[in-house]
């Protein structure tokens, strides 16, 4: 016996979704580390995550089409922001004697934003900017 039926097509469910979620915050952790290390900004590290969270989207088999772009762009932006957050604080929190991940609950929202509007150029922006448009690009 045969089943001619189409197969049905993938959905977006939570587990689905994880992979991606879970690729983004290690990819993230890594730029922290390794920015730390290189006591950098390391913007150019932004079209890493980018290709990393495109590969997370088709290892979780995400249908194809703007949605699973839209998903790696958006998992890129907030890889970003939160690897710019974590380097902020990490840098507080070494400049104040603490441990890195430390310097987390000292820092509030609006401190972060000055802090990274210090640290960021243009180029860094560029390279932010890129990276988003081409997780977006490729992960469809």
């Amino acid at each position: 016996m045969t089943d001619d039926a189409p197969p049905q097509p993938a959905r977006y469910g939570f587990f689905r979704l994880l992979l991606p979620l879970i690729g983004m915050f290690g990819i993230a952790a890594a730029w922290v580390l390794l920015a730390i290390w290189r006591d950098s900004m390391l913007s150019a590290f932004a079209f890493v995550v980018a290709i990393d969270l495109v590969l997370m989207v088709r290892l979780a088999r995400l249908p194809r089409g703007t949605a699973r772009g839209a998903i790696a762009a958006g998992g890129t932006l907030l890889a970003i922001v939160i690897a710019n957050g974590w380097l902020m604080a990490a840098r507080v929190g070494l400049l104040l004697g603490m441990m890195p991940w430390e310097g987390i609950s000292l820092m509030g929202p609006g401190f972060a934003w000055t802090l990274a509007q210090l640290a960021n150029d243009g180029r860094d922006l560029a390279c932010y900017i890129a990276a988003i448009a081409l997780a977006g690009w490729w992960g469809r």
